[in-house]
């Protein structure tokens, strides 16, 4: 098979990945270059470069998609591994249309509304890097499309430089091991604080106990909405005790929680644990 990329489709790529990569590294960067060769259904014989569009990586770690939307055109790009493959560096041959065949290579440049009904190609990762769950930091690859299995080809290279992976979120919950109580009353409040990596609601539910004897127990418990943030908030419930009411002492407190999905991470879902504490309780009159 001839080499991936003509000397033609070879200069102008280097020319536009040269330029972006002195681009600030913290900053989002992609560009994208095709050259189309005469008689190409999808690329009209055209030569064309963007920049920074849309990058997308998928669930599995085996799917890099490309979203370009410029003034007078607008596509997609999708890069697939083989079904149970990472994508990662190296050169995947045999590659149809994106989606259609899991156990081969996936390639699907799409341009204008144009498309393939069949698909033969190759493509090349020169480089990939994965943050957390996925995200995708650099990519760099090469890609040699046909479609209906017409010889001209439509070549072009992929540059991807995201920022750098956000925080997964993460609660920490803290409890104070004294608390306070009302003892004409039986009311006592606990306290804590709370911090997340990323701001998020936190549901915290707990449920206090006192051992009286056999089978009896002094119960108390709350529940309540906390908004988290990596700044550190302090929180405190009080609880109204059942007959026989809390008193001053030692009890054991069960803590439940709760956060709402992770906003950077869709894989990561919710955050959610549960842990024991011993309080004690100490007589405010």
């Amino acid at each position: 098979m001839r080499p991936i990329l003509s000397p033609h489709a070879k200069q102008i790529f280097s020319s536009v990945l040269l330029a972006v990569c002195a681009a600030n590294a913290s900053a989002q960067s992609t560009a994208l270059t095709i050259v189309s060769e005469p008689g190409d259904f999808v690329g009209q014989g055209q030569t064309l470069s963007f920049d920074n569009v849309g990058a997308i990586k998928s669930i599995d770690d085996s799917l890099v998609s490309i979203f370009f939307d410029s003034p007078g055109h607008s596509g997609s790009l999708y890069l697939q591994a083989p079904s149970g493959q990472k994508l990662t560096p190296g050169v995947y041959e045999g590659a149809v249309r994106a989606f259609i065949m899991p156990s081969q290579p996936g390639l699907e440049l799409t341009l204008d509304g144009r498309g393939c009904n069949t698909i033969s190609g190759r493509f090349e990762v020169q480089e990939a890097v994965y943050g957390p769950y996925n995200y995708l930091e650099r990519f760099r690859g090469h890609f040699e499309q046909h479609c209906e299995g017409a010889t001209p080809a439509l070549l072009g290279e992929i540059f991807v430089q995201n920022p750098p992976p956000p925080p997964v979120l993460a609660v920490n919950i803290v409890v104070d091991k004294k608390g306070s109580i009302d003892r004409i009353a039986g009311r006592a409040t606990i306290g804590g604080s709370i911090t997340c990596t990323v701001p998020t609601v936190v549901s915290l539910v707990g449920y206090y106990r006192q051992p009286v004897g056999q089978p009896w127990m002094r119960t108390g418990s709350f529940g309540d909405f906390l908004t988290c943030s990596p700044t550190t908030k302090q929180w405190a419930f009080t609880m109204e005790g059942y007959v026989p009411f809390l008193q001053p002492g030692a009890g054991l407190l069960d803590v439940q929680y709760t956060s709402e999905p992770d906003p950077n991470y869709s894989q990561h879902g919710p955050v959610y644990g549960t842990f024991q504490e011993t309080v004690i309780l100490t007589p405010r009159n």
